[in-house]
């Protein structure tokens, strides 16, 4: 499967967020989407998702061996599955139910639907939390739920929007760890967003910066992190000087 954005554009609230963007993301990618906050990563992925249908422009994931494809909101919703920033879980649904929500949802048998969720939460380092309640976990440990649902689902693309925010160095090296484990099984066409940088050299085959709504880099990992495009050379060096305002 292929992802391909052309010409995308997005308004909230009478504010132009994304502008004209455009990029393509190959079976077996992973691409790591940057930005300062409010740059639109979230709202790029929230498009490509089908959480968001109110856009100009056209979102197709195409599959080169049947040549065909699929652009609407709807048929993108069933083809990902998207790990959001706080876990996204349901309050008062254990962490197994939380897990096996879609695959239920999809009309899968609940014991099936139950041996995924343990198999999956087992990958994730949550085997034995099946009874607890969200409340009673971590922010990490939530984490890694969302991500075992995700797992459970088996899409084409897979989504995570800064899956690493509020984690420790250690929980981020595994979240790491899971992602890459993930990518490995499924392949697919893998997207996230973040703001740790070293968590985008270990991951990162291609890297996408949005500045004001369009892509001022696109291209290579390695390029990004040694090339001399100025956007990127600002955006790594953290410096007040640059193309890149700090406003």
């Amino acid at each position: 499967m292929n992802l391909n954005v052309e010409k995308l554009s997005v308004e909230l609230n009478g504010r132009k967020i994304i502008d004209d963007l455009s990029f393509s993301v190959s079976e077996g990618d992973i691409m790591v989407i940057l930005g300062k906050n409010g740059a639109g990563k979230t709202v790029t992925l929230k498009a490509i998702s089908g959480l968001i249908n109110d856009y100009t422009g056209a979102v197709e994931l195409f599959d080169p061996d049947t040549e065909r494809s699929v652009s609407r909101p709807d048929e993108l919703r069933e083809r990902c599955a998207y790990v959001f920033q706080k876990g996204g879980l349901f309050d008062s649904m254990s962490v197994l139910d939380n897990v096996i929500f879609g695959l239920l949802r999809m009309g899968n048998d609940r014991n099936c639907a139950e041996k995924k969720g343990v198999s999956a939460l087992d990958r994730v380092g949550l085997r034995g939390n099946e009874d607890k309640l969200p409340s009673q976990l971590s922010g990490g440990m939530q984490k890694r739920v969302g991500l075992a649902r995700a797992m459970c689902m088996d899409r084409d693309i897979m989504i995570f929007d800064d899956p690493t925010a509020g984690l420790d160095p250690v929980l981020t090296d595994s979240m790491g760890d899971f992602i890459m484990e993930s990518h490995a099984m499924g392949g697919g066409v893998f997207l996230l967003t973040t703001h740790d940088m070293r968590l985008v050299k270990r991951i990162a085959r291609r890297v996408m910066l949005i500045y004001n709504g369009r892509a001022v880099f696109e291209g290579d990992a390695a390029e990004f992190f040694n090339g001399d495009n100025p956007y990127a050379r600002q955006f790594l060096d953290g410096a007040i000087d640059g193309p890149i305002d700090l406003y």
